[in-house]
């Protein structure tokens, strides 16, 4: 059902009911014009935060002032500055910006520079305003540290990232503000905190579903909706559109936390509403990515399979193995302890696969031996010489993706995965370079440099600098790179090909294609093409749904119908999206017929919100033939 009938179907059957407004026509139209024009606060620096900086010069030769150009051939584009910080005492930074091309942004990562480090953050979209304007939000206790930075508190320069989406003409990024929320003034900070999350949930209810259609008559169905729906829960329409344009101070702060706890309950009906609209779907794959190995109940794949059926999905991609162990008895890598506790994961998956007619596809992370690695295992491929090493010499626990050994490892590991238990298909992860960084070690160095000469008769000197300072040469290391990483997936497609019993191959990728091959040498258009891919999963995390539509279309684009795209959805990354965010970004997979998608990731937490929002409405109801699906 159309959002937008949606809401007036909501109206009228509140209308039915005989529960009239609380006010006279001309206080409605009032009443409906503000919540049409929107809060100006919303957009202002001073709701958000503190100024950190002027953002209003020219950031960039040859463009508008105040903005940043992003073209198709760039993965992202980033604002970098000096900036004396101790970020240790903010708990959020906010930026708001605009692009003439929406969906040529997907994620926006703010970096922190410490000493010889960084703290990233990944960026949560917590607002937008019309004409395509957004507020991302940066919390710095989530960072992720990258390097040796010393302090938060220390913090002397920062990176502003806008990467790439569905971007096939410049795109203008024009930047108003950036802020942050913290200090001394602890007061000021929770008058803020409480006014931006009131302002945050209020937008989303006002633009719920404009995704699909932004039309004039769409937004007044909205508004028409949610002033019936504060009348319903007695919300002073007046008080609350007060409070948000005028601000939250400290006798107003409890008022504010409670109408954004009554909004929240709205935007959970609305969503409960559209829920009901998928109940009668066509088949499609509803899958879910398992990371832990041991499933959301350790010990208990039975419980973790039965609910997950419930909640309608019909398969799981289930993560068994890393670089560094496995959670099975296998012949090539180390047991992880959690075999011992538990017993052969693998083994009690399938069973309860079978049980309850949930697909099972067995993940692994590849070359990764630093998640879940077995100390000794890493300790002797380290003194083999097969681990990685970066630009600058550091030490990386993973498997050299170029080394002859590690690479019949890998593909022995997945053909084992394949052959020894009766799994639907197996799933490539990490199936990559980490990043442009690496790998530089003498076994890289060296045979490159043979590949290099055959190519070219030249030999190859000023290692590792002349992969970056000479063109060709930065040409030709970025194809052997992707060469390496190529070579273990058409490896483990022409085993199986031997096999007679035929599993489906499938691969976890980064979305922005063809980015991917000079960033960490992930050819995945290439295995697509070459049919070593039975379908893929670009990891399309982002709860901004524009974004998301636009990647989609991409990547169905460059598949081309031979294999299907299975979009990921990141229900818990980079943060936890709601249910409006859900619905909207399988709806879309629907639209640009994808044929299913896949959800990150299977845990406690998660199954209570599948739970909470599907069980028995919209899959249940017309539920699919998982072993059919396509």
């Amino acid at each position: 059902m159309h959002t937008t009938k949606f809401l007036l179907s909501l109206l009228c059957g509140v209308l039915a009911l005989g529960l009239a407004l609380p006010v006279t026509a001309d206080e409605e139209g009032e009443l409906l014009n503000r919540i049409l024009a929107g809060s100006a606060a919303c957009a202002t620096p001073e709701v958000w935060g503190d100024p950190l900086l002027d953002l209003t010069r020219t950031l960039q030769e040859g463009a508008p002032a105040g903005s940043l150009v992003l073209t198709p051939d760039m993965s992202r584009v980033s604002l970098d500055r000096d900036l004396q910080l101790d970020a240790s005492k903010i708990s959020a930074f906010h930026v708001m910006f605009k692009s003439d091309n929406p969906r040529a942004v997907s994620y926006l990562t703010l970096y922190l520079h410490s000493d010889k480090g960084w703290y990233s953050v990944e960026g949560d979209l917590v607002a937008t305003r019309g004409q395509g304007e957004k507020i991302y939000a940066f919390s710095p206790a989530g960072a992720r540290v990258e390097g040796t930075p010393v302090s938060l508190a220390e913090i002397d320069a920062f990176r502003l990232s806008f990467w790439s989406g569905e971007n096939d003409e410049n795109a203008t990024i024009k930047l108003f503000f950036l802020t942050s929320l913290g200090g001394e003034d602890t007061e000021k900070t929770a008058n803020r905190q409480a006014h931006a999350r009131l302002l945050g949930i209020w937008d989303r209810l006002l633009n719920y579903g404009a995704w699909q259609d932004g039309s004039t008559e769409h937004r007044q169905a909205n508004a028409k909706a949610l002033l019936k729906a504060l009348a319903d829960r007695k919300i002073p329409a007046v008080v609350l559109l007060d409070l948000m344009e005028k601000g939250v101070q400290n006798e107003t702060r409890e008022q504010a936390n409670e109408f954004a706890n009554e909004l929240s309950a709205v935007a959970d009906l609305f969503a409960r509403e559209q829920t009901n609209a998928f109940a009668n779907q066509q088949e499609e794959i509803r899958f879910l990515w398992e990371h832990s190995g041991v499933g959301p109940y350790p010990g208990d794949w039975d419980r973790a399979v039965k609910e997950v059926k419930e909640a309608g999905f019909n398969g799981i991609i289930a993560n068994m193995c890393t670089g560094g162990s496995a959670h099975y008895k296998s012949e090539f890598l180390p047991a992880h302890p959690d075999v011992e506790k538990y017993g052969d994961q693998i083994e009690q998956l399938v069973a309860a696969g079978k049980k309850y007619g949930v697909q099972v596809h067995i993940w692994k992370v590849m070359y990764n031996a630093s998640f879940r690695g077995i100390k000794e295992f890493c300790d002797k491929l380290r003194a083999e010489n097969r681990l990685q090493k970066g630009w600058t010499g550091d030490d990386q626990n993973w498997l050299c993706p170029s080394h002859p050994e590690n690479q019949a490892l890998e593909i022995n590991a997945m053909v084992e995965l394949a052959t020894k238990y009766d799994v639907d298909g197996i799933h490539f992860d990490y199936i990559r370079f980490p990043d442009p960084d690496h790998c530089f070690c003498d076994g890289c160095r060296d045979r490159f440099a043979a590949w290099y000469h055959e190519q070219t008769g030249k030999e190859l000197t000023d290692w590792p600098a002349i992969t970056r300072s000479d063109p060709e040469v930065e040409t030709l290391f970025h194809q052997w790179r992707c060469n390496q990483i190529t070579t273990v997936v058409r490896g483990v497609h022409d085993r199986l090909e031997q096999e007679p019993s035929k599993v489906k191959v499938s691969a976890a990728v980064f979305p922005m294609y063809p980015g991917t091959k000079t960033s960490v040498g992930q050819d995945w258009g290439l295995w697509i093409e070459k049919g070593y891919l039975d379908f893929v999963c670009p990891m399309d995390y982002t709860i901004d749904v524009t974004s998301f539509d636009g990647m989609v279309e991409r990547q169905m684009a460059i598949a081309d119908g031979r294999a299907p795209v299975y979009p990921g959805i990141g229900l818990v990354h980079p943060q936890t999206q709601t249910a409006d965010e859900l619905i909207s970004q399988i709806q879309a997979t629907r639209n640009h017929k994808t044929g299913g998608f896949v959800l990150f990731a299977l845990t406690p937490e998660s199954m209570k919100l599948l739970s909470k929002w599907f069980n028995g409405t919209p899959f249940a109801k017309g539920d699919s033939d998982a072993n059919n699906a396509e």
